[in-house]
């Protein structure tokens, strides 16, 4: 059913035309859903950021004024100011430098992960091979099985 000058049906050209018409609407479609998401996303995100930072400051104010009522609280029993001082911000020191070393640090529950060759030194290696079976690292590659 072709055209004597070679050219399509003109059903066939107008249903191409309609495909393309539709395909563009659904790509733009997806596109701005993912634009809204995406959006909608990046909202959440900040505003829990800002609550975490507004938590984590008020949480420092409380822990000086902690720290500066235990200096105080140690008054009658260490008579020198800097000794109270040092008592007080020595095991504060400890305990933020463990917290520190231990964000920074990769984690077993997710997040960073070692690379794909190197052990992650939790459970061993045999998590990765556990479902292997023996010996399948001698099969040749060109079996008849």
């Amino acid at each position: 059913m072709r055209s004597t000058d070679g050219e399509p049906p003109q059903p066939i050209v107008t249903l191409l035309q309609r495909v393309v018409d539709l395909l563009v609407q659904l790509i733009g479609g997806k596109i701005e859903l993912t634009t809204r998401q995406l959006t909608a996303s990046a909202n959440e995100a900040s505003r829990r950021a800002g609550l975490a930072f507004a938590g984590g400051l008020t949480l420092l104010l409380g822990a000086a004024l902690l720290a500066d009522a235990a200096v105080v609280a140690l008054a009658p029993l260490v008579s020198s100011l800097a000794l109270r001082l040092l008592l007080v911000a020595a095991p504060v020191c400890l305990v933020g430098g463990r917290l520190l070393v231990r964000a920074l640090a990769p984690s077993a529950r997710g997040g960073s992960h070692p690379a794909m060759d190197e052990r992650d030194g939790y459970r061993g290696h045999a998590q990765d091979h556990q479902y292997v079976a023996r010996g399948a690292d001698r099969i040749p590659a060109e079996h008849t099985d």
